[in-house]
């Protein structure tokens, strides 16, 4: 059996405030649409066909510059929903390269993260596991490319825990100002935070990889 869809048409109101203070608005229209079905309720697809239409809209009325990205994360081998959303505005002169040493650790196996700034930035570096959430692994301020760990003094370990894999990843953020993170996070709770920055300008990059015996 084809999962069902929802197919939400939006009409929105869109407000973008310029460097310049100017806001500019404009009506327009966006089409989300996303399935349903044993994986996930029609309420949660609703909302994210309601994200999408959104990011529509406003691509609608300030073209390709402005993108989304999306977000679904698996919490357990069910993949329970667990989904985010956010609009982006590219800036050619501000970005990051984000590298890894591997895609796939074997548990003991050393992970080094490769980070290549193109200016100056506060950069702020998570890692994401299953049912974990964020734990913050470094932040600093970087001007030049740097390989995490800076130093050979400790390492970033693969670590399994109860389990014949894990499916992590590791997200940046860099910004042009410096930004206030803790030490650990809830999923959404650090998903919701980095919405408002990325509005302010931060960048905000992930890489995949897994863990396995």
């Amino acid at each position: 059996m084809e999962p069902n869809r929802i197919i939400l048409v939006l009409t929105v109101l869109v407000i973008v405030t310029c460097l310049c203070w100017n806001a500019l608005a404009k009506t327009v229209t966006g089409v989300g649409v996303h399935q349903f079905g044993v994986s996930i309720t029609e309420n949660q697809s609703c909302e994210i066909a309601k994200q999408k239409a959104e990011a529509d809209a406003i691509r609608n009325a300030f073209g390709e510059t402005v993108g989304s990205t999306d977000w679904q994360m698996c919490d357990d081998n069910n993949c329970d929903y667990s989904f985010f959303s956010w609009i982006e505005q590219q800036d050619p002169n501000f970005h990051l390269n984000l590298k890894i040493n591997n895609t796939i650790f074997k548990e003991g196996e050393h992970l080094k993260i490769h980070i290549k700034p193109s200016t100056k930035m506060y950069v702020y570096v998570f890692n994401w596991a299953n049912g974990d959430g964020f734990y913050k692994l470094y932040d600093g301020k970087i001007s030049d490319k740097i390989t995490l760990p800076t130093t050979d003094k400790y390492a970033y370990v693969a670590r399994l825990l109860d389990a014949k894999e894990s499916k992590e990843f590791i997200l940046v953020v860099g910004s042009k100002k410096p930004l206030h993170f803790i030490d650990t996070y809830k999923t959404e709770t650090l998903l919701e935070i980095l919405q408002q920055h990325r509005i302010q300008g931060a960048l905000i990059q992930k890489i995949n990889f897994k863990i396995i015996l």
